[in-house]
């Protein structure tokens, strides 16, 4: 268990001096000791979660960025960006990525090809394919490349960070289940 110093008033009536006044610097058990109740928490309960990351990948810089700003503006998510697959499977492998948005039409690795191997780099990131040619992929092969869902981009960006909410928070009621 680590341990902490703070600073510790004392009362002491009986030296006549200002109670505020006198400090001692105590070593304590590592823990957060509320000055409104009389319970403590452990250190790591207080600490804030680190927001979730989500990659998207598309070669169309106006489709990343309106996902972009739609996302950040309306979420608690970092959003990063990559242009092609090859940027893709770079990033995911340095950022490890909570979530991965993928375009099924881009120049030099496509959407699924880029998904394959993701399923087998990354096998816990759900993989979302938000594009035009959702009709170009069944359910059946969807589920062997592991994507999690299908997104048609005319539904719009609303519908693809609902889509994302869901998977996000299904992946981490299963996290505290301990899958």
């Amino acid at each position: 268990m680590g341990f902490v110093w703070y600073l510790q008033q004392t009362r002491t009536e009986s030296s006549g001096k200002d109670p505020t006044k006198i400090a001692k610097f105590r070593r304590m058990p590592r823990r957060f000791i509320s000055p409104y109740s009389s319970r403590s928490f452990p250190a790591e309960s207080c600490a804030l979660p680190m927001p979730k990351q989500i990659l998207i990948v598309d070669d169309d810089s106006s489709v990343r960025h309106a996902i972009r700003t739609f996302i950040e503006n309306r979420s608690p998510f970092d959003v990063t960006e990559a242009v092609d697959g090859d940027e893709a499977l770079r990033k995911a492998a340095v950022l490890k990525p909570d979530l991965i948005v993928l375009d099924l039409s881009m120049p030099t690795a496509n959407g699924v090809e880029v998904a394959a191997l993701l399923r087998s780099r990354t096998p816990r990131t759900p993989v979302v394919i938000y594009t035009m040619y959702g009709d170009l992929v069944r359910e059946s092969l969807a589920k062997i490349l592991g994507i999690a869902a299908l997104v048609p981009k005319s539904d719009g960006v609303a519908k693809l960070l609902s889509r994302i909410q869901a998977l996000i928070d299904a992946e981490d009621a299963l996290t505290k289940q301990g899958h």
